[in-house]
């Protein structure tokens, strides 16, 4: 726990230096954690492995292989909700890294942002590796232009809901679920969203209900399966869309919400100190590649993942970070 300061304007609040060891922590954490993913991804998933051998409470039916009682194959593709989870995390720890260690920040930058593109490479989770393409660019951008970018954000966070229900359509019309250059996992994402996007149109303003899409979820054995498609007609146990998700569960009013929420939440970039700024903007690049195409938005870990990072961007940014580059503060609020 934090030991408070005595502070003339608020009060009580934590001391700089233990603002910063909370952020360094947070930057090894993620470090020892990208590290024991990749250990795990190229090893087969050894550790996982001798965890639920020897502890069999934590051994699992699925996506495993079991011989004379002991497990011996795990399906790395499990692994992607953690190689998520470190690419969620990416530009906060890179942000600590500039500020924090000297000289040695680059090689340490470097170090972290190719161990999660390798984890994101080898567990196969298109969308972190869309992120991590994607993401450079907009901290780039926003290095140089933020206050623009950060509105670019903004008002493409909102455009994806407006237009989620026409791409969805479009893309099913073009027959990509059937197309042969196609992964398989994004074609049956197609069917899902075109599925779910049918069903946005029976409750059009309230939606169905928050997270009642397992409920109502027609048996998979009893959906329709159209010659040379890879999944039935279903709308899954999620959207794997966030904003089509939001449509479908909670109609044109919740979608209003959380477009408004969103929206203030990218908006607030610019609140932060000018430094962190171009961080931010690529964090947040980084979760809309993420809620596009990836899990639920009710998963609790999910919810987690995309939280803590905010935290300790906002935990660094307190503490007075020293310039990143004079070429950043001559730009003023001008960019």
């Amino acid at each position: 726990m934090l030991k408070p300061c005595l502070h003339s304007d608020f009060g009580t609040k934590p001391c700089s230096h233990q603002l910063r060891q909370a952020a360094l922590a947070f930057t090894a954490g993620a470090f020892l954690g990208a590290f024991f993913v990749l250990f795990d991804l190229l090893t087969y998933s050894a550790a996982t492995r001798l965890v639920m051998n020897a502890i069999p409470l934590f051994e699992t039916s699925r996506h495993v292989r079991v011989s004379q009682g002991e497990v011996i194959w795990s399906d790395p593709s499990q692994l992607k909700r953690n190689a998520g989870i470190l690419t969620l995390s990416l530009w906060p720890v890179l942000f600590v890294l500039s500020t924090a260690l000297g000289s040695r920040r680059a090689i340490l930058m470097g170090m972290f942002f190719i161990a999660v593109t390798t984890c994101a490479i080898l567990a196969g989770h298109a969308s972190s590796l869309v992120g991590l393409c994607v993401s450079p660019i907009v901290f780039f951008l926003a290095w140089n232009w933020r206050r623009p970018i950060i509105g670019a954000l903004a008002a493409l966070y909102c455009l994806a809901f407006m237009l989620a229900i026409l791409v969805v359509f479009a893309a099913y019309d073009m027959n990509l679920q059937a197309a042969e250059w196609l992964r398989g996992s994004f074609k049956v994402r197609i069917i899902i969203w075109e599925y779910t996007a049918e069903r946005v149109l029976d409750h059009p303003w309230l939606g169905i209900g928050a997270a009642s899409t397992p409920a109502l979820r027609e048996p998979r054995d009893q959906s329709e399966k159209p010659s040379g498609y890879v999944y039935p007609r279903n709308t899954g146990q999620h959207a794997h869309n966030m904003f089509l998700q939001t449509w479908y569960e909670l109609g044109a009013a919740g979608v209003l919400l959380i477009a408004i929420a969103g929206a203030i939440v990218a908006f607030r970039i610019a609140l932060l100190p000018i430094e962190t700024q171009p961080f931010a903007a690529a964090s947040f690049a980084v979760f809309l590649s993420i809620a596009a195409s990836s899990w639920g938005m009710g998963q609790e870990w999910l919810m987690a993942a995309v939280g803590l990072p905010v935290v300790y961007l906002r935990t660094i940014s307190a503490i007075q970070p020293q310039k990143l580059s004079s070429k950043i503060y001559a730009k003023g609020d001008s960019g």
